[in-house]
């Protein structure tokens, strides 16, 4: 049986209008803790929590890319850290 690890991020700001694509409320991301196992395991995760933070916070209409941007990088660092996992640490040091 698969078991995952359920990740939240609570954004510092979220009440903050300078951030136009900040995600308003809690979300979750959930993977297999088993994929952390291998180097190529990692990078599907890393992969994936980018583009559910993407897919959180981008608004779909005419708030820049910077904030958007802005936003998914703060989820994806709050699950990284969350995680605790060297190899995610990793590849989130290399992407930023």
């Amino acid at each position: 049986m698969r078991k995952y690890v359920s990740l939240f991020a609570a954004l510092i700001m979220a009440a903050s209008p300078a951030f136009a694509g900040e995600a308003k409320e809690a979300v979750k991301f959930r993977f297999d803790r088993s994929a952390l196992a291998t180097d190529e395991g990692a990078d599907k995760v890393y992969k994936a929590m980018r583009a559910r933070a993407w897919s959180s916070c981008d608004p779909r209409n005419d708030r820049t890319r910077g904030a958007i941007e802005a936003c998914a990088d703060d989820l994806v660092s709050q699950w990284v850290s969350a995680a605790g996992d060297e190899r995610l640490s990793a590849r989130h040091a290399e992407a930023g």
